[in-house]
């Protein structure tokens, strides 16, 4: 078996590198569209677990940090730092068992879908 760098892609004609890179910049403004709908479905998620947030700031830790590795690759450092941001704060409320309300999350997740294209 060959490198996988060399396998065709289905939907991707052999272009140019500098052609290829702007399809996958393309993509990636596609994929954070659907990325900011996640996490407004999460933002909801979260405003209804009254009980037990847990699950929710788990699942917001996941998506930040799929996030904001995407973005470092595709160098859109505002949305990796607001990821980064929200990823550390899923963390923090994790650890001490917030409640849905933890400030600090709230304010990293309206930051991040700022940084997101609509």
């Amino acid at each position: 078996m060959g490198s996988f760098e060399y396998w065709p892609r289905p939907g991707h004609p052999q272009l140019p590198r500098d052609e290829r890179m702007e399809v996958l910049r393309h993509e990636f403004q596609w994929r954070l569209r659907r990325e900011r709908l996640h996490l407004r479905r999460l933002s909801a998620k979260l405003e209804r677990a009254k009980a037990d947030a847990t699950p929710v700031y788990d699942e917001l830790q996941v998506l930040a940090r799929r996030v904001a590795g995407a973005a470092a690759l595709y160098e859109h450092p505002n949305v990796c730092d607001a990821a980064c941001t929200l990823e550390e704060a899923a963390i923090i409320a994790l650890r001490a068992r917030a409640g849905h309300d933890d400030a600090q999350v709230w304010h990293a997740v309206r930051a991040l879908a700022l940084t997101m294209p609509l």
